[in-house]
């Protein structure tokens, strides 16, 4: 039973010791296993250390916390691990033995803050640090598998102190660090070739929209942050062009100052030296929309427009328009394979099983999010290896409606072609002549059946469960059209068009 009666008992502790004075008003934002976690007060960065308010303790540690006035000690333990850290003393002690506490806990404005590293080094958990989107990702293990409602592949999970740091801080104890300007971007930049890589060359701001403009199709995902209001846009396998570098630090970071009655500034850097992240900073909170328009190399992120506005799918039926669902059905994509487990190796391109059903998978998450009707969340958001049991377990503990594992099949004869669906038992077969019917016309592979067949990840999981086989990494005609996006968004929006037709029909 947690002891929430502490937060009485530190009314006395607060009088004993100061607070420490701090500079900045932002807030840091907080995710837990990719979902952002709502607290009393933020976290907080001073002096280049992460602090973590005694709420998180109580709330996602499945730990007692208590705190023993005689000694001004806090007591954190759980099943395996009981620690005492000391308000005045430089050591904790981790099951009674002795270990050094690289920074001591900080009152701030009332309120107790302990250390970050103390989570990642205790309590079996993984933290990065983003300076750009000033947010704190904690990662902890659910039976192994790392839950994320964001379809964005997790990055790296090992403590960095900044994996993008736009500015330094200008006070010692100024935990929000502002960044620093430097020259718009403007027109007229030529466009280097990049061997090839996609790259942003332009942003440009309009009244009602912002146009990113590449050499070649941009992929891209976003996300929004409140307090303070932030629109968070990923750039995948992309690069910036050279115009963005600053001169003095030789880093593609800064800020572009903007006159806008929705926008602040626009910031943008390199997220963990892999790709482009792109901050648009608003003056409040407004609906907004991204779209892609391939043919231009463009994309563009419309302000105060929603999603169904801006980009309605030509087979979208509007049928359903009239249908409300109060708790929309969850349903667990699962792509399959990752880590140590490649899966099957193209036959052409000897791209790897675990790649292709991770792309897929992300590209069909994105399509059930945006309808009212669903809750998508998957398996794995990474190249991790995700045990079969752990898979399903998930997916109970979820609570979900319907589970979706998806695959790229192989076979020693290379002229095998097509797509081939599987379940277990009754419960899911309906489901999955659903789906099969559905991506058989998409896909336009040979139509290779239904198949009852006893798959760890479907005998044990507890809803309707489909294995999809979209098609042969062994048949070079298949695996071309596998491979492109285009083919991979037909068959993800004939997917969605499917579980619409099994859920609301």
């Amino acid at each position: 039973m947690k002891r929430i009666s502490i937060l009485l008992t530190l009314l006395l502790f607060l009088n004993v010791f100061p607070a420490v004075s701090i500079a900045g008003e932002s807030s840091i934002s907080l995710f837990v296993n990719g979902e952002r976690l709502k607290l009393n007060v933020s976290p907080l960065k001073i002096n280049g250390n992460l602090y973590i308010p005694f709420e998180f303790f109580i709330k996602e540690l499945d730990a007692e916390v208590e705190w023993k006035s005689d000694n001004n000690q806090v007591n954190i333990q759980n099943k395996l691990i009981n620690l005492d850290i000391y308000m005045d003393r430089s050591k904790m002690y981790l099951n009674g033995s002795a270990l050094d506490i690289k920074n001591k806990p900080v009152i701030i404005y009332g309120d107790v803050y302990l250390p970050i590293h103390v989570i990642s080094e205790n309590f079996g958990m993984k933290y990065i640090w983003d300076a750009l989107t000033q947010s704190i990702y904690i990662y902890k293990n659910v039976n192994g598998i790392q839950v994320s409602s964001s379809k964005k592949p997790n990055p790296q999970l090992e403590p960095i102190k900044d994996i993008i740091t736009v500015t330094n801080s200008q006070s010692n104890l100024n935990p929000y660090p502002e960044p620093q300007p430097s020259a718009p971007v403007t027109d007229n930049i030529v466009i280097p070739t990049n061997n090839g890589e996609p790259t942003i060359y332009q942003i440009e701001v309009l009244e009602d929209e912002i146009v990113f403009h590449g050499n070649t199709t941009l992929e891209y995902s976003s996300f929004y942050l409140p307090n303070p209001e932030r629109i968070v846009i990923d750039f995948e396998k992309s690069s910036f062009n050279s115009s963005f570098i600053d001169q003095e630090t030789g880093m593609a970071s800064g800020m572009m100052e903007v006159t806008h009655s929705d926008i602040k500034s626009i910031r943008y850097a390199m997220f963990e030296d892999q790709y482009p992240r792109i901050v648009i900073d608003l003056h409040e909170n407004i609906e907004y929309s991204m779209i892609g328009i391939p043919e231009d190399n463009q994309v563009k992120v419309l302000l105060g427009v929603t999603n169904n506005t801006a980009e309605p799918s030509k087979d979208q039926s509007n049928d359903n328009d009239d249908i409300i669902v109060d708790d929309p059905f969850i349903i667990v994509i699962d792509p399959g394979h990752g880590g140590d487990d490649p899966g099957a190796t193209g036959s052409v391109s000897s791209r790897e099983e675990k790649y292709f059903t991770l792309e897929f998978a992300e590209k069909l998450y994105d399509l059930l999010d945006a309808e009212p009707w669903f809750q998508p969340y998957m398996t794995r958001t990474d190249d991790v290896k995700i045990e079969l049991d752990d898979r399903a377990e998930f997916a109970n503990e979820l609570g979900a409606d319907a589970f979706l594992s998806i695959h790229g099949n192989i076979h020693e004869r290379l002229n095998i072609s097509g797509t081939e669906t599987y379940y277990w038992t009754n419960r899911g077969l309906d489901l999955a002549q659903t789906i099969h019917n559905y991506v058989v016309e998409s896909a336009g592979l040979p139509d290779r059946s239904i198949r009852e067949v006893e798959y760890r990840v479907l005998k044990n999981t507890n809803m309707p469960a489909v294995l999809l086989e979209i098609g042969y990494l062994s048949s070079e005609h298949d695996e071309n059209l596998m491979l492109t996006d285009e083919f991979q968004y037909r068959v993800a929006e004939s997917i969605v068009e499917a579980l619409k037709e099994y859920y609301l029909n």
